[in-house]
């Protein structure tokens, strides 16, 4: 399997990496354990349902191209695996939950974009990438030292009614464009 970084391979042992998995899905506090799964049929009408909801609220009751875009057809469950953490002791690994063929998958991937822009505006510590961060350090006179923290398990500890709130308070600010993208709802109409 690649490892997390730097796209080398890792061979380990398949109930090494198995224990590893049990040991990162045991984390109640992260994970829930769903006695009885809903089938990915259910999945998908449940999402449609919601989908087509939505839409028509937002649309006036008309059927649109968004109903057709966000709709989940054939869809799969998603999955998680890990990648190997090799530049960390222990070798932990990195859980990846796979949605290419989630029923919500269309609509995480238009939210991403619609979210995606607004990367960057409302914090000026927000670095891009590494060379975004040398670029804004130096030319500035630092006293002292810089440091860099490792943040364990980043996306599994972010708050989401903390972040649903502070998405809210942007839309309600205006920050939303409403007028990006006339053919679909803007994240703005989502928030209403």
């Amino acid at each position: 399997m690649k490892a997390d970084k730097g796209g080398s391979i890792v061979i380990m042992n398949s109930s090494e990496y198995r224990e590893k998995m049990y040991r990162l899905l045991d984390d109640e506090t992260t994970y829930a354990k769903i006695e009885n799964p809903p089938t990915v049929q259910k999945l998908q009408n449940t999402f449609n349902q919601n989908v087509k909801k939505i839409i028509s609220k937002l649309c006036n009751g008309k059927d649109t191209l968004c109903n057709k875009l966000f709709s989940s057809k054939l869809p799969e469950l998603a999955y998680i695996y890990g990648s190997p953490k090799i530049h960390k002791d222990g070798c932990p690994l990195h859980p990846i939950v796979s949605t290419m063929k989630s029923p919500n998958k269309n609509l995480a991937v238009w939210l991403a974009g619609e979210l995606g822009i607004y990367l960057g505006k409302f914090s000026e510590s927000h670095n891009k990438h590494s060379v975004d961060l040398i670029e804004k350090v130096k030319n500035k006179n630092i006293k002292g030292h810089m440091v860099s923290f490792d943040v364990v398990a980043l996306f599994t500890n972010v708050p989401l009614d903390k972040v649903l709130e502070f998405l809210q308070t942007q839309h309600n600010e205006g920050i939303f464009n409403p007028n990006r993208n006339k053919c679909l709802p803007g994240v703005d109409q989502i928030m209403c």
